[in-house]
């Protein structure tokens, strides 16, 4: 079952895409072999590794490429694409090859997590959603298993659903949590899509809508009495809340043999409350009942209320989880790296340089716009333009345009400090060794230019 089964996706695209994939018929360039690589710069958080996810809904949108008479007649009335190119797309499927790592896989950054091969329109025309879910779900799938890491062992649930993003970032984020290590979510279509196991119990309002407190939880330990878990804050945790649970626990549970039982808080100081809660469900008898929290919850929270000897032994993770809070965006990108010839020789994308072939270099440059400090991200750019354009004076086309970025990449640590990408995956060793070679020589000669 497909949340977007009936929906055709090919129009998810980038216009530009559309654009380009006009101009390569035009130019009779629609069936030049293209390999091109998605891969990503940095771990969110800045974290060791990633986790990846995503290439289920990657490669069903593939399959199920095509372009109907509606999107036909769309681009037709934008009055800019050839004939020839709608006839084009009207026959269009995808007849090329991607490679890709397996979900779940740590990934690292500056290396494929997926390789397509395929001629010029169909590679072009795949990227957005191919970075699209990747760098959702990866996102996601990393950001739970930091929460998961921090747990220590504990399990971690996805409580996320109503504070995502959309009805998608809903459903396949709760896939993706559950890829990097989630045991459940409390999202039902997730379940009933994927087998992610959804589960839940009561909210406030169960408690409210019962004469007492006590009435409620009876009510619920009759209808399910198997493992039931109690909210026990609706009113007050310690006085009320674990007191009535333990009474219904001793008359509905007891009697019957069972001894699954479970409680959940949903606010205060979790430190203090579930180390009381531990110690009056123990004196009690209730030495299996679990204690559960959530509200608010993410890996950082998680790791300091452990640290400070909270006793808890499952975390309900929503909102922070769900939508990446700390660091909302993942950065892959796709990238051509190679064209095949008319013989089905692979080259390269390189710039000819006054010494033979090199890899393009690119310069990076980053900025206090993820709100960290980094007072001297000017001075770095400027450094940055004027080598560019140093290099630019004697190999014209070994520069790629340099790349601002919002993340200081640790360039803060000191004045005059880039980032240069040498290349592509695509490159072999002795093309990014000329090109470093050719950028050290004219980063020398510009630092002695400006030391006279």
């Amino acid at each position: 079952m497909d949340i977007n089964k009936n929906a055709n996706l090919s129009m998810l695209c980038d216009f530009y895409e559309l654009t380009m994939g006009n101009g390569y018929f035009v130019q009779g360039m629609q069936e030049r072999i293209t390999y091109f690589d998605i891969f990503f710069r940095s771990v969110p958080d800045n974290g060791g590794y990633a986790i990846a996810a995503g290439l289920e809904q990657a490669i069903e949108y593939i399959q199920q490429l095509h372009f109907d008479e509606d999107d036909i007649a769309y681009l037709r009335s934008r009055n800019m694409f050839d004939e020839g190119f709608l006839d084009y797309l009207r026959n269009f499927r995808f007849t090329g090859d991607i490679w890709a790592v397996p979900e779940g896989t740590p990934i690292f950054p500056r290396e494929p997590i997926m390789t397509v091969r395929a001629p010029a329109i169909q590679a072009q025309l795949v990227e957005t959603f191919l970075l699209l879910t990747l760098n959702h779900q990866s996102l996601i799938a990393t950001k739970a298993n930091r929460v998961v890491r921090a747990a220590k062992g504990r399990v971690v649930l996805e409580f996320g659903s109503r504070r995502a993003q959309g009805v998608d970032a809903a459903v396949d984020g709760a896939r993706a949590a559950y890829i990097g290590g989630c045991k459940g979510t409390a999202c039902t279509l997730t379940d009933q899509l994927y087998g992610v196991p959804a589960g839940g119990t009561m909210a406030h309002s169960w408690v409210q809508m019962f004469p007492s407190e006590y009435e409620a939880f009876k009510a619920y330990c009759e209808t399910y009495p198997d493992n039931p878990t109690l909210l026990v804050d609706t009113y007050n945790t310690l006085r009320s809340g674990i007191p009535n649970a333990i009474r219904v626990f001793n008359e509905v549970l007891k009697p019957r043999g069972l001894t699954k039982c479970g409680i959940r808080l949903d606010s205060g100081d979790m430190t203090y409350l579930t180390r009381k809660a531990r110690k009056m469900l123990d004196e009690a008898g209730w030495q299996t009942c679990q204690i559960s929290c959530s509200n608010s919850l993410d890996e950082y929270i998680i790791e300091d209320i452990l640290n400070q000897g909270a006793q808890i032994d499952l975390f309900g993770v929503g909102e922070r989880l769900i939508t990446a809070k700390s660091e909302a965006v993942f950065g892959g990108v796709y990238k051509l790296i190679a064209i095949e010839d008319a013989e089905g020789n692979e080259y390269k994308v390189l710039s000819e340089t006054s010494q033979g072939s090199a890899a393009q270099l690119t310069l990076i440059v980053g900025s206090d716009g993820s709100g960290l400090p980094h007072p001297d991200w000017m001075e770095n750019l400027r450094l940055a333009v004027a080598l560019q354009n140093q290099i630019a004076g004697q190999e014209p086309t070994l520069m790629r345009p340099i790349l601002l970025r919002k993340s200081r990449y640790n360039q803060h640590a000191s004045t005059g400090s880039l980032l240069v990408e040498v290349g592509a995956a695509g490159n072999a060793p002795e093309e990014a060794a000329l090109a470093a070679r050719l950028f050290a020589r004219n980063l020398a000669e510009l630092l002695q230019g400006a030391s006279k």
